[in-house]
């Protein structure tokens, strides 16, 4: 049996948002474990069946494609003890990125007038461990973790690196100052262009959320400009025309020591 996770939510009457919204936050909180294990996403999760007595969907995962290693015995035990860790204390989960724990304390906060409780369960060896209860706890230490952040209309420059079409357009930029990487989230009629600029240097323009540190990380993609390939820009030759008398018959290299002494 593979490795697999339960979501449950426990009311006399969900409503389809609510439930819909904890199964984004929980598919997200496994898509960030499986990106910081991985490097890249590697699995897909979807439902397997829908357990009444339990109330609760059941999830199992899918590698993407077959050359990827299938990390699913990993990323199930390491989300359950992000999910105990960040419910007990203020500190920072394993492979728990900024996003996850936001997703996390969204999850949480799920609880309302229509959820009475909500728990995640899940198994790697065919069976299932004791429920996590999420309660007001998580959304207080995942506040403390993260800390006060802020957003303001900006930029970011950096390498544009591995695009994302999971539940909305997102890229990474290797930030050019931090070296870290940035998530940007871009509409998607921008993706053709986002395409285009992979690999390359850009600077993407929009609202950049910043955590307490003033670190930026992530932006929600209004513009994007790609600077010219070192390949591809003028040589100095070009630059200076096609007179041939301009250097008086000295190579580029020996005139530009000539006129630097």
């Amino acid at each position: 049996m593979p490795p697999r996770i339960l979501l449950s939510l426990h009311g006399d009457f969900i409503p389809f948002d609510i439930f819909t919204t904890a199964i984004s936050d929980l598919s997200e909180i496994l898509y960030e474990v499986d990106l910081s294990l991985s490097g890249r996403e590697t699995i897909q999760w979807g439902i397997r069946s829908l357990r009444s007595r339990d109330k609760a969907i059941e999830a199992i995962p899918r590698v993407l494609h077959k050359d990827l290693a299938d990390k699913s015995s990993i990323i199930v035990p390491t989300v359950l003890r992000g999910i105990r860790q960040i419910r007990q204390k203020a500190m920072r989960p394993s492979h728990f990125s900024d996003d996850a724990l936001e997703s996390a304390r969204d999850l949480s906060q799920v609880m309302n007038g229509f959820v009475k409780k909500i728990a995640i369960t899940g198994s790697v060896d065919g069976r299932l461990g004791r429920p996590i209860f999420l309660n007001s706890q998580v959304a207080l230490h995942v506040g403390k973790v993260i800390g006060p952040r802020y957003t303001t209309l900006g930029s970011i420059e950096g390498m544009l690196e591995m695009i994302s079409v999971r539940r909305y357009g997102q890229f990474g930029i290797r930030h050019s100052l931090t070296n870290r990487s940035v998530k940007c989230r871009f509409p998607y009629e921008m993706l053709e262009q986002v395409k285009a600029a992979l690999g390359k240097r850009v600077i993407a323009e929009g609202i950049v959320h910043y955590n307490a540190q003033n670190d930026p990380v992530r932006v929600d993609v209004e513009w994007i400009r790609t600077f010219a390939m070192e390949s591809e820009l003028p040589s100095i030759e070009q630059i200076g025309g096609n007179d041939p008398d301009f250097t008086g018959g000295m190579t580029t290299e020996d005139y530009l020591r000539s006129i630097r002494g």
